[in-house]
């Protein structure tokens, strides 16, 4: 039987950008398979070393999509930044419908919201303006432009939102002592996902028969997670250490040995025990 519960993770936003911030001046990404083989939680990740203040205060612009309620909080981005010590002048919200934002969104080339305008004084941030390069672009004027670095977002092309990442548990009730599937949504949670949905489905339904079929899944417990996963920065790259992408876009865990619990192999209906190597004191 198939059970189906609807959940968005409670994802600090303000953490999240934290810690995107941080990746980006370290230039350091956390290892899924770490995750997985060893601890199963993300690592506490410190804070950045603040920047030289910048000499003038930036003006900041964002528009928005106020129809896009599960969109990355605009607000969030600005005292993200005074902790990088940036000053701010002047702070405009304007709603995409807006003339002004609309002058702008053409200006700048911008297809996803919200997006992030700064000015040019952003650029006596040394550290910062450095770091803007690999997540946002910067104009022919000087302006810095930032959009669709955080999902969820809006997609002003296609008149959707994009990011809401659906998760499927692919599980076999007959195997008691099968680890427990459920525990990905920990990990998972680490990385900022939003989840529209997880849908936790049996390998002896009908559509757990479609998806081991579909995938030629050969072991379980295992997830899929929908297209929209490899939106987040850096996820699709680092899925690679435990899983595959598949031609529709989806992401499908295939590493259970990492996890070091019993799984069932669907090939020969055992279930294996993981050998977990002892670690070195």
């Amino acid at each position: 039987m198939k059970s189906k519960k609807q959940s968005l993770f409670p994802v600090s936003w303000l953490q999240a950008f934290a810690i995107i911030l941080f990746i980006v001046l370290a230039a350091s990404l956390v290892v899924i398979g770490v995750l997985y083989a060893k601890q199963r939680v993300a690592p506490s990740v410190p804070n950045p070393v603040p920047s030289a203040p910048a000499a003038d205060p930036v003006e900041m612009t964002i528009i928005t999509a106020p129809e896009c309620a599960e969109c990355f909080d605009a607000s969030l981005l600005q005292p993200q930044l005074e902790q990088l010590s940036v000053e701010f002048k002047k702070v405009t919200s304007l709603a995409k419908d807006d003339a002004k934002a609309k002058a702008l969104i053409a200006k700048y080339a911008i297809t996803k919201l919200p997006a992030f305008l700064l000015s040019d004084e952003l650029s006596q941030n040394a550290q910062l303006a450095e770091a803007w390069s690999r997540v946002g672009t910067v104009a022919d004027d000087g302006s810095y432009v930032l959009q669709g670095a955080f999902p969820p977002y809006y997609d002003l092309v296609k008149g959707e939102v994009r990011g809401l990442v659906t998760l499927t548990e692919v599980s076999d009730a007959s195997c008691t002592e099968c680890y427990d599937v459920t525990m990905h949504e920990a990990v998972l949670g680490q990385f900022g996902f939003a989840l529209a949905s997880i849908e936790a489905v049996d390998v002896a339904t009908a559509e757990g028969e479609m998806l081991v079929a579909k995938y030629d899944l050969t072991q379980v417990p295992t997830i899929i997670l929908s297209a929209d996963a490899g939106l987040y920065a850096g996820f699709a790259a680092v899925w690679e250490s435990v899983g595959t992408v598949e031609e529709d876009g989806s992401f499908v865990f295939r590493t259970l040995s990492a996890i070091g619990e019993p799984y069932k192999d669907l090939t020969t209906g055992v279930v294996v025990t993981p050998t977990v190597a002892a670690t070195p004191e």
